[in-house]
């Protein structure tokens, strides 16, 4: 998260969510004005003993950032330009990759069979959930601010205009619900994989049906993003709303419950600093706690003797 200490001001974004052109802004307009912490602890401790800090963070739908985060996973993976969409054979590669991957972790045992997760997020910070950082920070008290994708270059041009350049090229309206076409066409792929198709090893699993289908894995995410739409504009009530649905989300294992994914990792990391400065949520800690303890048996478990 970047700092502007002269406003007070926090800029938490995210991976396809506005990070590149915060990064941007920033080299513009110099670390001195927009300030990045070492350590997430310095932080905290600041946002903790000033509460005049308020937290600004863009989002838009989930699936429209899902979609275009396919493409960097698809470029990152395979090294394929998602720019070229005229010739359907450049994303053949990707396809083999994704299938896979799906078949690697639904056949190995040893690893995923106590608790098992098809992966959607494809182990990717780009492709995992995003919402539950305002969630959990909204939860824990925090100031936070959340403006629609499609408003976000108007509160950048209020804040930098020494950046206008930027920040009116990197702009796009549609970005909040439409998808681009090379985007679409990604996604057209991955679906024929994840949500298409449904292999023989998944169907025995585990009794928990939230775990089997792609759409059921979204759900949390797109009902955090209807919460922010209907109460973006009213921060006490998004505070409130934020507590129950994580208590809802922990009694009905939901959203919380992968340890394998690059969301739960961060969760992990970023929960017990909060509360080092912060009052209690003991649902969300308790279950950390939980699946940290577990995915830690497992890492030693890994570990060359």
């Amino acid at each position: 998260m970047l700092v502007d200490r002269k406003n007070k001001a926090v800029y938490m974004t995210g991976l396809r969510n506005g990070s590149t052109l915060m990064d941007e802004i920033q080299e513009i307009v110099g670390p001195d004005r927009l300030f990045q912490y070492q350590y997430p602890e310095e932080l905290y401790r600041l946002l903790s003993e000033d509460r005049s800090y308020k937290i600004y963070m863009p989002f838009r739908h989930p699936m429209v950032r899902f979609k275009s985060a396919l493409t960097v996973n698809m470029h990152n993976r395979c090294k394929l330009d998602t720019e070229n969409i005229a010739n359907p054979e450049n994303y053949v590669f990707y396809k083999v990759m994704l299938k896979y991957l799906d078949n690697s972790v639904g056949n190995d045992h040893n690893i995923f069979n106590w608790s098992y997760h098809r992966p959607y997020h494809l182990f990717d910070t780009h492709t995992d959930h995003i919402l539950y950082k305002p969630l959990i920070h909204l939860a824990y008290g925090f100031d936070v601010h959340m403006i629609p994708f499609n408003k976000f270059s108007e509160h950048l041009l209020s804040q930098f205009p020494e950046a206008e350049i930027i920040i009116q090229k990197r702009g796009r309206v549609n970005s909040f619900d439409t998808s681009m076409p090379q985007h679409e066409r990604v996604w057209e792929i991955y679906k024929e994989i994840f949500i298409d198709n449904d292999p023989e090893f998944y169907k025995d699993k585990l009794p928990d049906a939230t775990t089997l289908t792609f759409h059921l894995w979204m759900r949390p995410e797109i009902k955090i993003f209807e919460l922010f739409m209907e109460n973006y504009q009213h921060l006490n009530m998004m505070k409130t709303k934020c507590r129950g649905l994580i208590k809802h989300f922990v009694e009905t294992h939901q959203y919380f419950n992968d340890p394998y994914s690059p969301k739960f990792m961060e969760i992990g990391t970023l929960v017990p600093i909060i509360e080092r400065f912060n009052h209690t949520n003991r649902d969300l800690y308790n279950t950390v706690q939980h699946y940290t303890i577990i995915a830690d048996h497992l890492k030693s478990l890994r570990m060359p003797s």
